[in-house]
């Protein structure tokens, strides 16, 4: 739709290539479950996502306000990928430990941001520019959070244990003692401490 963009289509490729490298190697080393849930998002977003917008671009948008649209939806994607990090920083901080956060990958977040935030500017392209203003902000963030925590020391998370083999109130059964306690027969009464037995009524008498 867009001309004359040969750097951003190349770069883009190649991007493509690597994060398909990823997925193919997860995909393949992955547990079964994790495997299957992958390739349901990947046929549901990759493939469907995209194929639906194609779709919905070529028979909804006129062709005057295709390349808007499509740079509205692809800034919404740079957004949510550069929001992406705040997991990884919720973690540095709950932990106090940067070892989830490369310092070297944050820093290479923040200089991508900012040139290409400085070439969105310099071609007066918005839908490249507004996304990596928030990409540098993010990248500046991580970059502040490991100096404040490079040096503390890791607090691990709590982690559930199972309580096979931990002790409990419970009664073993196989420890009771089973004390058999003597009834009176429901066929005699004890009056005044004497024991008689109880009439029974006579067959004669039932009939």
């Amino acid at each position: 739709m867009k001309t004359h963009a040969y750097l951003i289509i190349s770069i883009n490729t190649f991007g493509c290539v690597i994060e398909i490298s990823y997925l193919f190697l997860y995909i393949i080393y992955a547990p079964r479950e994790a495997r299957i849930f992958t390739l349901k998002l990947i046929l549901i977003c990759n493939i469907g996502g995209l194929g639906l917008l194609i779709i919905l671009v070529d028979i909804f948008i006129p062709k005057q306000h295709r390349v808007s649209t499509v740079g509205w939806v692809c800034a919404a994607y740079s957004l949510a990928v550069f929001a992406s990090p705040l997991s990884v920083m919720r973690k540095v901080i709950r932990t106090k430990s940067v070892e989830y956060m490369p310092f070297l990958l944050s820093l290479s977040l923040t200089l991508n941001a900012v040139m290409w935030f400085f070439y969105g500017l310099l071609i007066e392209d918005k839908f490249i520019a507004m996304p990596n203003i928030l990409g540098f902000l993010f990248g500046v963030a991580q970059m502040i959070l490991y100096i404040m925590y490079h040096d503390s020391k890791k607090t691990n998370l709590p982690k559930l244990t199972s309580t096979e083999n931990q002790p409990t109130n419970e009664t073993n059964l196989n420890e009771v003692a089973i004390v058999a306690v003597g009834l009176p027969d429901a066929r005699t009464e004890n009056v005044g401490g004497s024991v008689r037995p109880m009439k029974t009524p006579n067959s004669s008498t039932m009939a």
